[in-house]
């Protein structure tokens, strides 16, 4: 029972409104947000399914989610992946709506989305819609799971999907740890079975698969193993008609609720040592536990306490101790994976890579530090001032997006009570050191697992499913180690905020209140969204011309800054203030969000590192080998990624691939890094944007910061403006290397005009065209898993783009296909009329008109006219306005155009060497060099 002091301490009884029909009430009351204008209802239908119902008044879109309580847990143990299996195949077709892509061409139709996924114990569909399209999405959702027909004809090529999938995620070390790990665990714990599937686990008759995803849905697929959530602007009463109509279709079944008690341990598994040889660069160390759970986490949340306390930056801490001697470069602590009766918990401890780690020393100061927890950090006032920040961020939350709204209270639901599917995950009621010294009992030398993920790791084995070469031996004395003195645990946060007033300041547009020759300051004050929160967006912007070593030294700049700054960062947005510092076109890109007070106190220290902090050999050692390990890790992505980094590093004067980078990284010292950096500092225009709850006062001030620091002096007329380059005619493939066994295409096909109308028909286009892509290439063809097209525009230049990944097919087939679809769309775009346009575009409009949802949004969309040179910050209205007036003939006549306009191919292949270098980069156009060269 909920306490009733805590209760008036939110200051938020949000009681649920009473229920109609055959639904029963909850009496349950609902902890909401203070500040959520929302109403709720949580009810039980006849047939046993939860829901929640979500009134969000003003809401342009409507979302849902619905939970089903059975995942890869429940895998027959002659099917792995069964589960995820049936996942794919409830899309394709149901008895009210038979046709294969019913529900995709629907959701494509009116401008929604939708997706779905399959862990351990549940499964999860979700959607996004326009809020007019909510009561039909509901209907197809409900028919979609409770009658699916399971097309025999489409379950050969789904379980094609399933494993092209499958072969996708060979290279993602994140699946092959897991595959290790299921060879050494308890056999009867989910992390052992294996749950995507592929060819070999589903192969064999496919009548006989059909009938066993036939089995599993009705065995499973039961209302009293379902809760939804759905959101949208109609009234509770209109919402639960939807339901009420919608999800009667589901069956009752009285399924017992699937067992989540199975141990992870197994004899011999701690303490231990396990190495696993990884796919792309890595070197972290990780220490596993397994640690009990208690009825009393949910309310106490001292895991999350301890993890806290463990992942501190703050000097001295462990990471920085680690930092400084050489040893490692991060620390993350959190949960692996966590069921009804235990927790896997993670130390993990990022290693530079190329440096032969120190295994016994980082393993000392781990358990250093938990003893120093033990002793020092099991403080009440510690655990207070947490508990006060959680409710803090509580109180001043708003729900934001309506599918994100719904999928985190869907989350919340699958472990919290009905009260707490808001509220569950702030929760900390009471300090329980007796339980925080129960959890550390379970994290000692003799109750670890010790994972080394490394290229260089020592293996004798292979796991079954994902060839993960590892080696695992039981550990009967660890090697002792010198330990690092001075460990120490973080005192009081200095950022948090007491002044929660929400200012009575608004504007309808941004203003410029500071117009220097080296400094302008946009303003835009608002108070809409009652909350004390603002955004500050900075560019920093140097007349530098764009070469690799200009932008390697600015991701320098930043890796040292990010490092030095750490510590300050990390109490900021404990304490609700995000910090963001990246390289920008021209410069060094900053940007704050969150609780205004404290922002101008970060701000000042971010701006002294700028400008005036020295700069140590360790410390650069440290940026300079971040640096290089994340370009190194660029370069062993995935082959959609490989060929999204060509296309940039081809069309943005600013971009460059990582190689270029990591060769211009090899020609800068410490010396002639401070050299550039007090170059740079004096030739700087500042470009700032702040929105939000901010007086003018809060604005002058941050102005003055600025001025004091950087001492701004350069035009805005001196910083060069680049956008993406044109293409020349007839440029060749350009081919990207990759280090994947899988194949990828990428289209890049720009309007040839930079006009408002040129992106309204390109989002036009993209819309009657991308669902059809994706079935035919994906669907019916299975080329690929991950399928898409879509629309994108920047600096006035509009394009659409199409991508496949395919683990089977090469990228000559995958454009192919690409060209005989576009051959098709010929005939498609020319049988147009103003019906079928109308359909595109409401779907389009809906987005384009979609609900700015938090500061944030609105900051983003003021900058991005800023960055357009629109300062009447009316770009999107005219969007709008232009795409409710295009016609049908306009329509055609744009396609027409880009079917003559020049385009660029991306591609990448096993074992096809990279060839940007025969394309010739100026600083406005793309150009074909002479092949012979």
């Amino acid at each position: 029972m909920l306490q009733a002091e805590v209760m008036r301490a939110l200051g938020t009884y949000a009681a649920l409104t009473p229920c109609a029909d055959s639904s029963a009430a909850s009496n349950t009351d609902l902890i909401t947000y203070p500040k959520d204008r929302h109403q709720y209802r949580s009810l039980r239908l006849s047939n046993s399914m939860e829901v929640m119902l979500v009134h969000d008044s003003g809401a342009t879109h409507a979302a849902a989610n619905l939970t089903v309580q059975v995942g890869s847990a429940q895998n027959p143990a002659d099917i792995p992946g069964l589960a995820h299996f049936t996942e794919h195949m409830v899309f394709l077709g149901c008895e009210r709506f038979p046709a294969p892509n019913s529900y995709s061409a629907f959701m494509s139709t009116v401008g929604g989305s939708f997706n779905a996924s399959t862990d351990f114990d549940f499964t999860n569909y979700y959607f996004r819609v326009p809020k007019a399209a909510l009561a039909e999405a509901l209907e197809r959702l409900s028919a979609t799971l409770a009658v699916p027909l399971f097309d025999i004809e489409y379950v050969e090529r789904e379980r094609q999907a399933v494993d092209a999938e499958y072969r996708m995620r060979l290279d993602d070390d994140r699946f092959r740890v897991i595959d290790v790990l299921g060879d050494i665990v308890n056999p009867t714990h989910p992390i052992a079975q294996f749950s995507i599937g592929n060819l070999t686990t589903l192969g064999g008759d496919p009548h006989v698969l059909r009938q066993r995803v036939t089995d599993f849905h009705q065995r499973y697929y039961s209302a009293n193993l379902m809760k939804l959530v759905v959101s949208g602007p109609q009234s509770l009463d209109e919402l639960q008609s939807y339901v009420n109509t919608s999800f009667a279709l589901m069956t009752d079944r009285q399924v017992p609720v699937p067992s989540t008690a199975q141990t992870v341990e197994r004899p011999g598994l701690f303490p231990a040592e396990l190495q696993i040889k990884s796919v792309k660069p890595n070197n972290e160390l990780s220490f596993l536990f397994v640690v009990r759970n208690d009825p009393s986490d949910l309310s106490n949340n001292i895991l999350s306490f301890l993890f806290r306390l463990l992942t501190n930056k703050g000097p001295n801490g462990l990471q920085q101790q680690l930092k400084q001697n050489g040893l490692a470069q991060n620390v993350k602590a959190g949960i692996v994976s966590s069921r009804a009766n235990e927790s896997m918990v993670s130390i993990a401890v990022a290693v530079p890579i190329g440096q032969s780690p120190d295994f016994a020393r980082i393993q000392t100061a781990v358990f250093s530090y938990l003893d120093e927890i033990r002793k020092n950090g099991l403080q009440s006032w510690r655990y207070q001032e947490i508990a006060a920040l959680s409710k803090q961020h509580f109180e001043q939350k708003s729900p934001g997006d309506p599918l994100a709204h719904v999928r985190l209270i869907a989350s919340n639901a699958k472990k919290y009570p009905t009260r707490d599917w808001l509220y569950g995950p702030y929760r900390m009621d009471h300090f329980d050191a007796m339980r925080a010294i129960e959890i550390l009992d379970a994290m000692t030398p003799d109750r670890v697992l010790r994972v080394w993920l490394s290229s260089d790791a020592e293996t004798e084995k292979t796991s079954k499913w994902f060839a993960g070469p590892y080696c695992f031996r039981a550990i009967e004395h660890w090697p002792d180690a010198a330990p690092i003195e001075g460990l120490e645990l973080p005192g009081p946060n200095r950022f948090i905020a007491d002044d929660m007033r929400v200012l009575g300041v608004t504007a309808n547009m941004p203003s410029l209140v500071v117009d220097s020759i080296g400094l302008q300051v946009w303003y835009r004050p608002e108070h809409h969204f009652d909350s004390p929160k603002s955004v500050w967006k900075l560019e920093l912007q140097s007349p530098a011309p764009a070469s690799p070593i200009e932008q390697v030294r600015l991701w320098l700049f930043c890796s040292w800054l990010q490092d030095v700054l750490a510590p300050a960062a990390q109490q900021a947005a404990q304490a609700g203030l995000r910090a963001e510092l990246l390289p920008a076109q021209n410069g060094l890109w900053i940007e704050l969000s969150g609780l205004r007070q404290r922002q101008p106190m970060l701000l000042a220290e971010i701006l002294d590192g700028v400008a005036h902090r020295s700069i140590s050999p360790a410390e650069y050692q440290r940026a300079t080998t971040r640096l290089k390990q994340n370009l190194q890790r660029q370069e062993g992505k995935s082959p959609k990624q490989n060929v999204s980094e060509a296309l940039a590093a081809a069309v943005y004067p600013s971009a460059w691939l990582p190689a270029e980078k990591l060769s211009a990284l090899d020609q800068i010292t410490l010396q002639t890094f401070e050299a550039w950096r007090g170059e740079w500092l004096k030739q700087l225009h500042v470009c700032t944007l702040a929105v939000g709850n901010l007086a003018p006062e809060d604005v002058q001030q941050v102005t003055q910061l600025l001025i004091e620091h950087l001492h701004p002096t350069l035009a805005a007329s001196d910083v060069p403006h680049f956008a993406p380059r044109t293409l020349a005619d007839d440029l060749p493939v350009l081919h990207q290397q990759t280090g994947s066994k899988d194949h990828s295409m990428l289209l890049y096909w720009p309007h040839p005009l930079k006009t408002i109308e040129a992106r309204a028909d390109t989002l036009l286009l993209a819309q009657v065209i991308k669902g059809r892509y994706y079935q035919s290439l994906r669907t019916e063809q299975q080329l690929g898993y991950s399928v898409g097209g879509g629309a994108g525009s920047a600096s006035g230049m509009s394009w659409l783009s199409f991508a496949v990944q395919s683990p089977l097919y090469s990228s000559d087939v995958l454009r192919a296909q690409t060209q005989t679809f576009l051959k098709q769309m010929d005939t498609l775009v020319a049988s147009l009329d103003s019906m079928s346009l109308a359909t595109a575009s409401k779907a389009t409009l809906a987005n384009v008109r979609a609900r700015e949802e938090n500061v944030n949004a609105m900051a983003s969309r003021y900058w991005a006219d800023i960055k357009g040179r629109d300062y009447t910050f009316g770009s999107q209205k005219r969007l709008a306005q232009t795409l409710a007036t295009r016609t049908y003939q306009q329509v055609q006549a744009a396609w027409k155009q880009m079917r003559g306009a020049p385009t660029l191919w991306v591609t990448a292949d096993p074992g096809v060497a990279a060839t940007l270098a025969r394309f010739k980069r100026t600083p406005t156009e793309l150009l074909a060099m002479d092949t012979t060269l």
